[in-house]
C-alpha cells in the first residue's frame, strides 16, 4: 500500500480569516485521530493556543467598523434632533395667527435646555436624547401640529441604536487592549508554521511506522485536501501584477 505524504500549507498568504480557517481545521482533523497517537500532544496544544490568539485579533479588528458604525449613527441622531429643534423655532417665530404658532412656542420653551445637546460629549448625549424625547412627548398635541411624532419615534430608535453601537465598541476595545502587548502577528504566523512543520514529521513518520492503520492514512488524505483547498484560495486572492 502507497503512504501518502502530509504536505502542509503554511498559509502565508491568507488573509488572517483564512489563515485561522485552514488551521483551525487542521487541528481539528489532527484530534479526531488523536495527538497522543501521533505524539503531537504538546505542539498541538501550543498550535491550538497560537490559533486562538489570532481569532481574538480577527474579532478585536472589528472595533474599526464599530468605530465607524457608531458615527453613522451619531451623525444620524444629530440631523434628526437639529430638524426637530430647527422646526419647533421656526414654528415659534410665525405670526401669531399662524395655526403653527402656538405649538411652537410651547415646544421652544420645553426644547430651551437642551440648546447645547449637539456639542456634548457622546455619551451624555444619548442620555439627554432620551430627556428630549420624553419632555417633548409629554406634549402630544403640539408634537403632533407640527407633525413631529413619527420623527421622535425614529430618533429614539436612533439613539437605542448608537447605545448598543456604543456598548459593543466598549467591549470590543476592552478585548483588544487585553491581547495588545502580546507578540506581532506576523512572529506569531512564524511560530505556527514552526509547529505545524514539527506536525507534519510526527505524522508522516506515523505514516511510515503504522502503515497499516487506515486512520493514520486516511487522516493525511483529508490534511493535504484542506491544505489543496487553501492554497487555491491563496491563488484566488493573490493581487494580480500589472
Amino acid at each position: 500500500m502507497s503512504i501518502p505524504t502530509f504536505k502542509y500549507f503554511a498559509g502565508g498568504d491568507l488573509n488572517l480569516g483564512a489563515y485561522i480557517g485552514l488551521h483551525s481545521r487542521n487541528s481539528e482533523l489532527i484530534k479526531a485521530v488523536g495527538a497522543a497517537k501521533l505524539r503531537v500532544t504538546e505542539q498541538l496544544e501550543n498550535y491550538d493556543e497560537i490559533i486562538n490568539l489570532l481569532s481574538l485579533r480577527l474579532h478585536a479588528a472589528r472595533v474599526f467598523l464599530e468605530t465607524a458604525e457608531v458615527k453613522r449613527l451619531d451623525a444620524e441622531r444629530d440631523a434628526i434632533q437639529k430638524f426637530c429643534y430647527f422646526t419647533i423655532i421656526n414654528a415659534s417665530e410665525l405670526p401669531q395667527q399662524c395655526s403653527l404658532y402656538a405649538a411652537g412656542n410651547e415646544l421652544r420653551v420645553v426644547t430651551k435646555p437642551f440648546k447645547s445637546i449637539g456639542h456634548h460629549e457622546m455619551t451624555r448625549q444619548t442620555t439627554e436624547t432620551i430627556s428630549f424625547i420624553r419632555s417633548l412627548m409629554a406634549h402630544p398635541e403640539a408634537v403632533a401640529t407640527l407633525n413631529l411624532t413619527t420623527t421622535l419615534h425614529e430618533l429614539e430608535e436612533v439613539n437605542n441604536a448608537l447605545a448598543t453601537a456604543m456598548g459593543l465598541r466598549e467591549r470590543t476595545m476592552g478585548q483588544r487592549i487585553a491581547i495588545r502587548g502580546s507578540e506581532s502577528t506576523d512572529e506569531l504566523r512564524k511560530r505556527v508554521t514552526a509547529l505545524l512543520d514539527e506536525m507534519a514529521r510526527c505524522i508522516n513518520a506515523a505514516g511510515i511506522f503504522m502503515g497499516e492503520d487506515l486512520e493514520v492514512i486516511q487522516l493525511i488524505s483529508e490534511l493535504n485536501a484542506v491544505a489543496s483547498h487553501y492554497r487555491l484560495v491563496a491563488r484566488q486572492h493573490k493581487p494580480k501584477r500589472k
